[in-house]
């Protein structure tokens, strides 16, 4: 379902039903939209000053101090992503994280940030080993996680969420809703964002290294994307 919170204003007027269909006939019709939106989304911004910025990672301290380089190769495979950006959160107390961001100033047809060529894994060195479909409960927004296997049998387990116009969903219909929302009105773009671990078999212990980390900075985060257009 989309995030029905971005048609509030209209909800106090309308019926429980009545309200649902028409978020989803004001869905379906922005879909329809988006080809015409995006087209001049990238005509308005083919001149962003940020174009050749580097996205620089937070520097953070805490339960965690970093960023450092990887030790390892995963990075998502985001299609056109106009910057990119993989590094490396060490702990005294729990498992390294690895924090990935992609950033799309603009989106066209095959550069967008929701697209069906875009995954968690490259196919290549790294593959899906499953994914739980019982999102783990966070105090922050929903997340995807999933479980991935490198070519040489090590397991990681990654979650990911999308960061747009200022708002964090996991949901595909509402990341391409909220990616709508924002070129009508600030523009500002849109990023994945993904925390990894090693996985041992020991998933209680994976995810709270990457619930601490969420919680703990995932305010850091959002402030670099919120602020970086």
């Amino acid at each position: 379902m989309p995030d029905l919170s971005l048609f509030m204003p209209l909800k106090k007027h309308l019926s429980g039903e009545k309200f649902k269909h028409i978020a989803v006939l004001i869905g379906i019709l922005c879909l329809l939209a988006a080809p015409l939106l995006l087209t001049v989304n990238d005509t308005d911004l083919a001149d962003s000053p940020n174009s050749s910025t580097n996205l620089e990672l937070p520097i953070i301290d805490g339960d965690w101090f970093g960023p450092y380089p990887v030790m390892d190769n995963w990075q998502p495979k985001m299609i056109g992503a106009d910057l990119e950006a993989v590094r490396a959160y060490k702990s005294n107390q729990f498992a390294p994280i690895s924090l990935y961001i992609g950033y799309y100033f603009t989106e066209a047809q095959s550069k967008e940030l929701i697209n069906i060529n875009n995954d968690i894994v490259d196919g290549i060195n790294w593959h899906r080993a499953y994914i739980d479909e019982d999102i783990p409960k966070t105090n922050r927004a929903p997340i995807i996680e999933t479980v991935i296997k490198s070519a040489d049998n090590n397991f990681r387990i990654v979650w990911h969420w999308y960061r747009i116009a200022g708002r964090t969903t996991s949901n595909h219909l509402s990341a391409k809703l909220l990616r709508i929302w924002d070129i009508i009105t600030e523009n500002k773009g849109s990023a994945i964002v993904s925390i990894s671990t090693t996985y041992n078999n020991d998933i209680k212990a994976s995810r709270e290294s990457l619930m601490t980390f969420r919680e703990e900075y995932e305010n850091n985060i959002n402030a670099v994307l919120d602020d970086f257009r």
